[in-house]
């Protein structure tokens, strides 16, 4: 049974004086926050080193497309078992979300980048990390953008 709406608009009203909504509010902004910067740094650079070394790409390609299509909701036991039930289980669930999207989005604009940029900035005398941070990355960052699964 649905309570009155007077009685939700007093409860409404209550909770936005007191501050609590806004507490609440805060205290989930920055668990998602923390989770999804979490899992898009490390989907970056996880697929910065699968995109760019091929040993990287041949070991770890395969272990990411058996673990990708594993739903949230299976996973959700083991991150109990691990992180408890606090804000820890909340992060990991929005880190695994967060994760797959950026790091295959990352791996494949990555593998996209020509050969020829990479051979010419090695031709001038930057390393592979220069020619990775400084050549390739900045090629693939739109596509990497652009495909991010924004929430």
């Amino acid at each position: 049974m649905l309570s009155p709406v007077d009685v939700i608009v007093r409860r409404g009203q209550q909770v936005l004086a007191d501050g609590t909504l806004m507490q609440r509010m805060t205290e989930t902004l920055k668990v998602m926050f923390s989770g999804y910067l979490g899992g898009c740094l490390a989907g970056l650079l996880l697929g910065m080193l699968i995109g760019r070394i091929k040993i990287g790409y041949l070991l770890l390609e395969p272990l990411l497309e058996l673990a990708r299509p594993i739903a949230i909701a299976a996973i959700i036991p083991i991150l109990m078992l691990f992180l408890g039930l606090g804000d820890g289980l909340k992060i990991g669930a929005v880190v695994i979300a967060s994760f797959f999207p950026a790091i295959i989005n990352t791996y494949s604009a990555m593998r996209a980048t020509p050969q020829t940029l990479e051979e010419t900035s090695l031709t001038f005398g930057l390393s592979r990390l220069q020619a990775t941070l400084l050549v390739a990355l900045p090629h693939a960052l739109p596509v990497i953008l652009i495909d991010f699964d924004w929430p």
